[in-house]
């Protein structure tokens, strides 16, 4: 399971990569740009799933 993981997270961050530098970005930009897309759906998921666990009206978190 982890192989599978770190295989899906390397494919995923050099994708990418070579999408940001395609599109005219520079190496660093293209190096954090993966992360920085990654990061904000994972904190989007989780801020769902906590807002859906609590359920304490009907008003959105995230």
């Amino acid at each position: 399971m982890t192989l599978v993981c770190l295989g899906a997270a390397y494919a995923s961050y050099r994708h990418g990569r070579e999408f940001a530098h395609r599109f005219g970005a520079d190496d660093l930009t293209a190096g954090i740009w993966p992360l920085i897309v990654d990061g904000m759906m994972m904190t989007a998921t989780i801020e769902l799933w906590q807002t859906s666990k609590r359920r304490t009206g009907s008003r959105w978190s995230a």
